[in-house]
């Protein structure tokens, strides 16, 4: 269904920027796809609100925490592949995201998961926040989901020992779960993987 979300929009254009490692490209489907893509960053940009955060619908006054994830994790692949500069955006979405990490409080697995995918977006953007990674580390019940992705945030921060601590014996299965809101997943998400 296509509702015009930016989770929907993200979803679109993201697998796009890995398309021509599965198949071989003509320059004109190249062309083509990377128009694509360029369209889908226009209309992401519409989402973003004064503070950096993104909306779940273009008016929406409200910042959606996952989707804002979703979507600074898209343009930082995007700009990392050359296909457009969008340094404005990302900057404002990555002090939007220090700032949200920073005052992050726990308030359950969700809320966990969010900030792991959070701190492994600002990793993936070489803004580490490292006071932030120590303190969700430190929570004595994190999901086996959020540990996979707080591990790959400190290996992309360098911080390999930690990473390999986190998920020493660590079951690579998750515990069935649909999220139709806030991360809008279920356990057929993996987690991103540290090698």
């Amino acid at each position: 269904y296509s509702f015009g979300c930016i989770e929907q929009i993200t979803s679109t254009a993201f697998p796009l920027l890995y398309l021509e490692n599965m198949v071989k490209l003509t320059t004109e489907e190249q062309d083509y796809f990377e128009e694509k893509i360029k369209a889908s960053i226009l209309k992401i940009r519409t989402f973003q609100k004064e503070n950096g955060g993104f909306g779940y619908w273009p008016n929406s006054q409200n910042i959606d925490s996952w989707s804002t994830s979703y979507a600074g994790h898209f343009l930082i692949e995007a700009q990392n592949k050359g296909v457009v500069n969008s340094q404005g955006i990302i900057a404002k979405w990555t002090n939007y995201q220090q700032r949200k990490a920073q005052k992050w409080t726990d308030d359950g697995l969700r809320s966990q998961l969010m900030q792991a995918y959070r701190l492994y977006t600002l990793s993936l953007a070489g803004k580490p926040a490292i006071s932030a990674l120590n303190h969700l580390r430190e929570k004595s019940k994190l999901s086996t989901d959020a540990k996979w992705r707080l591990a790959a945030a400190y290996k992309l921060a360098g911080k390999n020992n930690i990473a390999q601590k986190l998920v020493e014996n660590l079951s690579t299965q998750i515990d069935p779960y649909i999220e139709n809101y806030f991360t809008y997943g279920s356990e057929d998400r993996k987690s991103t993987r540290l090698n």
